[in-house]
């Protein structure tokens, strides 16, 4: 088997130690968090892998409601949202989640049972890429 590294990269144990354990580090502070207590949203979302987009709720019209209320993304609190998608989870900062909504995000409105919502659908392709184009300002809240 060939394998090619990717055009740039030159293979450096040093270098690649030190990566790796910044990411171990790194897991380890989230998951430190949810143990602590910390906010962690966590979502799944079960059609993702058909339609090839991920759904990110931003309002909901309440059962009886007249009108939409933030919701989701737009409100949540915790630190970090995690989606879990089939058998893969994806955990980022809330802010580079908001981030992609709002940059690459195509508005949404869901209308199935008695509690609609409003979001933006973000396609698969390049998300993990979108996601850690960082930094990201946390100071708009909304999505799309």
């Amino acid at each position: 088997m060939n394998i090619r590294a990717t055009a740039g990269y030159e293979p450096n144990f040093d270098i690649d130690l030190g990566r790796g354990s910044e990411a171990e580090t790194q897991l380890r502070a989230i998951l430190g968090d949810v143990i602590a207590g910390h906010r962690i949203e966590v979502k799944c979302d079960d059609q993702a892998l058909n339609t090839g987009r991920i759904y990110l709720e931003s309002a909901q019209k309440p059962h009886g409601a007249e009108e939409f209320k933030p919701s989701g993304l737009a409100v949540t609190k915790a630190e970090v949202w995690s989606v879990r998608i089939g058998n893969v989870w994806l955990l980022a900062p809330t802010s580079a989640w908001r981030y992609v909504g709002n940059q690459y995000g195509q508005l949404v409105e869901t209308t199935r049972g008695d509690n609609p919502t409003k979001g933006v659908a973000v396609a698969l392709d390049g998300l993990i890429r979108r996601l850690s184009e960082g930094p990201f300002d946390d100071s708009d809240r909304g999505v799309a």
